[in-house]
Order: structure tokens, then C-alpha cells, then sequence
């Protein structure tokens, strides 16, 4: 197995500590990371390679840091937002990797600096080598709106050819999402099911409890709606929506899901809600960053105009400091034109996939209580960790394993990207006209209105 370099741009960051190392873990317990490769963290903080290394094991539990022992983690100074960043970056690789090494970058810092990064590795000869792959992994947001997500694809396509370009959403390697498509592609009774004649309409949810923190400076200019909408809630509506790929070929996967988002339509202003909850204004007061009115919640209402969809509404809704932090796709089923127990309430039918804290798969039917003889909903669950067993790996070993392999399937392709910015465009345009409120922290979601 080769050895490959991964160069954490971001190395001192939150991500990096809570994230990434843990999944660097798992990918060398399963032996798809080489045990000889590097690690190299990149940060403006002057810290020696131990006192690096040990800021990072300090976060892990205790097997995770004796799995990292005697791995190679090294820290590299620079601050990438100079001029003249990286110039001595060659040099200090030359010194510490084996001459048959693979390079990942990892860009885990804002979308800012992505251009002056790639720039940098072309300048100083680093987006290219002889021996082994050079890939690079940019995190989310790919830009803050259309035209600066435009812009950045260009810079960054004048140095890396798109099979070697990898956009992180790491909702997509969620196992209850990644179930989807086997879902709704080999098993004819969902395909069947998942069609306007039988559906009132869609909801796909993900909640949080916490608030903003540390990501305010941040959030204040993106909002819930380019912060979670833009990726990981319109990632989930592709995935469900589209239709069968034409083959197996990831690019045909890809095709599938732009031509889900493309059809997507956005509804009037009025059947939308934006919302703050009401400790923000403090919390900006606290970091000295000026109040702005950014949504903390968002409910947008979409249709769909592929033919399976046509005139089903789709509700995506995301916020933070609610009641539980949880998220869901639920397909709900129109009920029967007449029942035969017209003296007794039937249960709506669902499809509800739940992302998390769960990863589970329901169908919620009526039935009949044995005991009262009365009707009663239950759901039919198909759990896969009681069925295969709990599944160690998490979302980013998931992904960062299939950057090594370099496959691209559960990465969004650019024209996915620029189809979900234009949706948000359309709602940005509608804004002004868009109801907003504020709620109470731990708010009940069902009660925003």
C-alpha cells in the first residue's frame, strides 16, 4: 500500500480535532491509510511538531491516541492568507516523505482562501508529481453565493482537473442517505410508492439544539439557508427525487441528481418562514460582532415538475437552538378516499427515514390493537445496526477513505453546486417579502409560525 501525505490546510482547527483525526483513526485501523504516511498540519500558531501532535491526541480517547502513537503527524507554520504562503512548503515535504508518496490536501479553512491556496500549490509546483496521485478535498460552503462559486470552480479547474477535485458534504455518507437509491432501485414496491398518485407531500427536517457558537463571525453572513439548505437538505431532496440513473456510472448518478435539482421549483414568498432565536442578538452583542437579521431557522416550500413529483410539495425546514436536535425525510402518503371505519381516526401512512440520532427506516401503517380491537398506527422498522451490527466507521472515514480510492460518487459534482445555489438565489430574490419571526430558545419547531 502506498503511503499518502494528507496536508490539513486548517490544521489547528475545530474540524481537524473533532473530526478528522478520528477518521484518520478508523482509515488506519481498517488499513486503507498506508501506516508510513504523514500527516502534516497547516496553522499561524508557532507550534513545535510535539506540541502539535499532542494538541490533537488530547482530544481522542485513549485508543484512539495509542492507535496514533507512533504515527507520523508533523505541524508546518504558515499563514496561507499572505502573499508569499507555502514558498517553503516543498522543501519541508522533500525533507519528510517517502519519494513514492500520494498528496491529499485538505482545505478546511473559509472558501475565501481557496483560490489562494490552489494558486500557491500550482506556484510552488505542488499540484503535480511523478510518482502517485495528487488530490484535493475542499470543505463546505463551495463560495458564498452563484457568482463567487462560479468564480472559484474556474480558479481552482486552471490547476486541478475535476477527477481530482473532491466538495465534502458528509450528510451524503450517512448511512440512512446512502440507503436511499438501493431503496428506492431494487425493492418495486417503493418505486411504485414514491409517486404523486400516492403522495400528499414531502418534509425533510434536520434540527439542532445547540446554537450558532463559535461559528458566528460566519454565520452572520451566511444564515441557515446557505449554511444548511444550499447543501445538505438539497443534497438529501436530490437524492430522494430523482429518477433511475440511465447506468451505474457515477457520471450518470450525478446527471440524475442535477436533473432533480433543476426541476425544482420555489413556491410564494408567503409559504415561507425565516426565523431568529432569541438569545442571537446577545450572543453577537457577547463576540462583538454587529447584530445582524440572520435567520437562525428556516421552512421553505418547493414543488418539483419531474412527472413522478409533479405538484407534491416538498418542505425543507432547518434550524438551531430547537427543541431536540434530530433529522428526518418522511414521505407522506394521502389518505384513503373513504375509510371503512369511518367512526375511527386512520394514522397517515409515512415513509420516515431518519438521518439522525438514529438511522433508521419506518413505515408507519394502521393496524389492529388485539386487545381494545380498536385501530392503531405502528411503524414496520428496519434498523441497520440491529440487523448487520453497529457500524464503527463514521462519516468522514467514509469519505476520506473514498478520496483515497478516488471515488467520486458520494461528492457533489460542480453543476450540482451551482443548481442548488440558484435555488437559493430565487429565495434570496423573495426575501424582503418572506414572513420573519423570532422564537424563544428550545422552541418546538411545530409552533414557529
Amino acid at each position: 500500500m502506498q503511503p499518502t501525505t494528507i496536508i490539513l490546510f486548517g490544521g489547528t482547527g475545530d474540524l481537524t480535532k473533532r473530526k478528522l483525526l478520528p477518521a484518520f483513526t478508523t482509515l488506519l485501523r481498517q488499513k486503507t491509510l498506508a501506516p508510513s504516511s504523514l500527516l502534516i498540519g497547516i496553522g499561524r500558531r508557532p507550534l513545535t511538531h510535539e506540541t502539535y501532535k499532542q494538541s490533537l491526541l488530547m482530544n481522542l480517547p485513549a485508543d484512539d491516541q495509542k492507535s496514533l502513537q507512533h504515527f507520523s503527524i508533523l505541524y508546518f507554520q504558515d499563514d496561507v492568507g499572505q502573499k508569499n504562503s507555502l514558498e517553503d512548503l516543498s522543501a519541508f515535504l522533500k525533507q519528510h516523505e517517502t519519494a513514492t508518496s500520494n498528496r491529499l490536501f485538505y482545505l478546511a479553512t473559509s472558501y475565501t482562501l481557496f483560490p489562494q491556496i490552489v494558486q500557491a500549490l500550482h506556484k510552488h509546483t505542488l499540484d503535480k508529481q511523478k510518482d502517485g496521485w495528487t488530490r484535493i478535498v475542499f470543505e463546505k460552503p463551495f463560495g458564498y453565493d452563484l457568482a463567487s462559486s462560479d468564480a472559484l470552480d474556474i480558479s481552482i479547474h486552471k490547476v486541478f482537473s475535476e477527477e481530482n477535485i473532491f466538495r465534502i458534504d458528509h450528510y451524503l455518507a450517512k448511512e440512512t442517505v446512502q440507503n436511499l437509491n438501493v431503496l428506492k432501485f431494487t425493492n418495486p414496491v417503493f418505486d411504485n410508492l414514491l409517486h404523486k398518485a400516492l403522495v400528499a407531500h414531502i418534509t425533510i427536517t434536520v434540527d439542532e439544539s445547540l446554537g450558532v457558537g463559535n461559528r458566528l463571525g460566519y454565520y452572520a453572513e451566511a444564515g441557515a439557508l446557505k449554511d444548511m439548505l444550499q447543501n445538505h437538505l438539497l443534497q438529501m431532496t436530490a437524492l430522494l427525487l430523482m429518477e433511475r440513473p440511465s447506468s451505474l456510472a457515477v457520471s450518470a448518478f450525478h446527471d440524475a441528481k442535477v436533473q432533480a435539482l433543476e426541476h425544482l421549483h420555489i413556491a410564494s414568498a408567503d409559504q415561507h418562514l425565516l426565523g431568529q432565536y432569541t438569545s442571537y442578538r446577545d450572543e453577537c452583542k457577547q463576540a462583538k460582532i454587529p447584530y445582524t437579521k440572520t435567520e437562525t431557522f428556516a421552512k421553505i416550500v418547493l414543488t418539483c415538475t419531474l412527472p413522478r413529483w409533479k405538484g407534491v410539495p416538498i418542505i425543507l425546514r432547518t434550524g438551531k437552538k430547537l427543541l431536540k436536535k434530530y433529522g428526518q425525510l418522511i414521505v407522506h402518503f394521502k389518505p384513503l378516499s373513504s375509510s371503512p371505519f369511518p367512526e375511527q381516526t386512520l394514522a397517515e401512512n409515512q415513509l420516515i427515514i431518519d438521518v439522525y440520532p438514529e438511522q433508521d427506516i419506518k413505515l408507519r401503517l394502521n393496524t389492529r390493537n388485539p386487545t381494545t380491537g380498536l385501530l392503531a398506527p405502528i411503524n414496520l422498522l428496519f434498523s441497520p445496526k440491529s440487523h448487520f451490527g453497529p457500524n464503527t466507521s463514521d462519516e468522514y472515514a467514509t469519505l476520506l477513505g473514498d478520496v483515497l480510492r478516488g471515488e467520486h460518487l458520494l461528492f457533489t459534482r460542480f453543476d450540482e453546486v451551482q443548481a442548488a445555489w440558484k435555488i437559493v438565489e430565487q429565495i434570496e430574490q423573495m426575501r424582503i417579502k418572506i414572513p420573519f419571526v423570532l422564537y424563544a430558545d428550545g422552541t418546538d419547531p411545530e409552533k414557529i409560525t
